[in-house]
């Protein structure tokens, strides 16, 4: 049986949905917790993940859109001196915080090295250790 690639990253841990969602950074303490406890974590391999760069999301999303999650996230880092919020509304169930461009940047770079990774041959299947959110952002 092949290797199992690991991806994931600690800036996943970052992006925070705010109080009381469901999507949480606690998700992937959970996860980390099992892979050690059950001694998994010892048999994958773990990768490093990479920001994905500005050509890779567009080949899967407009440049407006990849622009308006920029502005957003400008918005909160300039802000956030002056007592601005610390999170933007994207939807009822989606919001984002001055980490999560940078969570989702790496959830994409996740994909596209796991992805790569098993096209080269250097591990049989990857997972990805992200967040869900953040992976419908990118």
């Amino acid at each position: 049986m092949g290797k199992t690639g690991y991806f994931t990253h600690r800036d996943f841990w970052k992006h925070d949905m705010g109080r009381g969602h469901p999507e949480c950074p606690e998700r992937l303490d959970a996860i980390e917790d099992r892979l050690l406890l059950t001694g998994v974590s010892d048999a994958l391999e773990h990768c490093d993940v990479p920001l994905a760069t500005l050509e890779q999301l567009t080949r899967a999303h407009s440049v407006e859109h990849v622009e308006l999650l920029e502005e957003l996230h400008m918005r909160l880092v300039a802000d956030e001196p002056a007592g601005g919020p610390d999170h933007a509304q994207l939807d009822p169930d989606t919001s984002l915080n001055r980490f999560t461009l940078l969570a989702a940047r790496r959830g994409a770079g996740a994909a596209i090295a796991a992805t790569d990774a098993v096209i080269a041959g250097d591990i049989e299947n990857g997972r990805a250790s992200c967040r869900e959110r953040v992976l419908r952002l990118v």
